[in-house]
């Protein structure tokens, strides 16, 4: 998880499909990343409610990268960016009971006793992660009488969020972000100076650029004319991807055992 956590590939290109699904611009849904969006939840990726337009796409953004909004002011173009981790969104690790247990049954793990409070302890752990996540409920079988059987459907339940290939999910959105930044760099880099070349590293912030130029910023202070060419590059981008395939790796495969 926390491979795929850290750079934002994942957090910022589901933010960039929420906008363009809900602009009707793709061709076909992208199965992996709706997966692991319903596992993770809505408000892993956005502050409130989901946005409906540009602005609000632009706003969340900022407030999920933790990057300063002074990053977009038109006289700091060619200054670094300067990201907070107090305010990043950030993807959570999910099944906490199948981890527990883990720990208790492998060779030199935690050998504590294990009774009644330890195991109803990593069951309501699981129900907490679930609840403030919005992930689906629990089947059934969960509320029955004996704490090992509730224990087990417990593990159940978090078997999807377990065995999720969070590495490839990671690489696939770097991959498709990289296409963009390839399609849209001499746009972005007539705007923003050096910014965008001396921290090629810092992919993610492609979807920022869209978003903004998309509500009609021209920086952070100023409103203009809403540009859609960038948003007309990835959707380009992102529709082609998909028709490779690249959308149901996970799922694919996982279909195939």
């Amino acid at each position: 998880m926390t491979y795929a956590a850290v750079p934002g590939a994942v957090m910022y290109t589901t933010q960039l499909y929420h906008a363009l699904r809900q602009e009707n611009l793709l061709s076909r849904e992208w199965g992996d990343l709706q997966l692991l969006w319903n596992m993770q939840g809505n408000s892993t990726y956005f502050v409130g409610e989901p946005p409906k337009d540009f602005e609000g796409h632009w706003k969340n953004y900022l407030m999920s990268t933790g990057a300063s909004l002074s990053n977009w002011a038109f006289a700091k173009r060619n200054t670094k960016v300067k990201v907070t981790n107090a305010t990043r969104r950030k993807m959570f690790l999910k099944g906490p009971a199948s981890l527990w247990i883990a720990s208790r049954i492998q060779t030199n793990g935690d050998g504590r006793l294990l009774t009644v409070q330890t195991i109803s302890d990593a069951i309501t752990a699981d129900e907490q992660v679930r609840s403030h996540h919005d992930a689906a409920d629990a089947p059934s079988g969960l509320r029955q009488d004996s704490v090992i059987h509730k224990l087990a459907a417990t593990i159940e339940v978090e078997i999807e969020d377990i065995t999720f290939d969070y590495f490839a999910m990671h690489d696939i959105c770097w991959e498709l972000l990289g296409k963009m930044r390839d399609e849209c760099r001499l746009y972005i880099a007539e705007r923003s100076a050096t910014l965008w070349e001396s921290q090629k590293e810092h992919l993610p912030f492609i979807v920022g650029f869209v978003f903004s130029t998309a509500a009609g910023r021209k920086n952070i202070e100023t409103k203009d004319v809403p540009n859609q060419e960038l948003l007309k590059t990835v959707t380009d981008v992102t529709n082609a991807f998909l028709e490779e395939g690249k959308g149901i790796v996970i799922t694919g495969r996982q279909r195939k055992i």
